[in-house]
């Protein structure tokens, strides 16, 4: 199973979509496991909450540079095992490229 940290400053309809798709089986393999928000109190963290999917927010102003805080990601990543992760998800695993677009845009559709 691949673990998928997603990553998301507002909303999360791109969370919402790619986690579900994942739970429904319409990303083969892949479970979301970390959502990595750079606004506290974003809308996307009550989102990830019901999935059970843990947080990890926090505020890039709190760091002295970009640094400090990809460092806590990063390392955050490796604790849980996430296999990928980034804004642009497509761009680091391309096998799986189209089946985040398809179930994107599935379930976009079908809400």
């Amino acid at each position: 199973m691949r673990k998928i940290a997603v990553f998301a400053s507002g909303n999360g309809s791109n969370f919402e979509n790619i986690t579900v798709a994942a739970e429904q089986g319409r990303i083969p393999g892949c479970k979301v496991v970390l959502c990595v928000c750079d606004r506290p109190g974003a809308f996307v963290t009550e989102r990830a909450a019901r999935h059970g999917v843990e947080i990890f927010a926090f505020r890039a102003k709190d760091f002295a540079n970009k640094l400090g805080f990809e460092k806590l990601i990063a390392d955050r990543m490796d604790e849980l095992g996430v296999d990928l992760g980034g804004r642009r998800i497509s761009c680091v695993l391309p096998d799986i490229c189209g089946l985040l677009a398809m179930s994107c845009s599935h379930a976009t559709a079908d809400a």
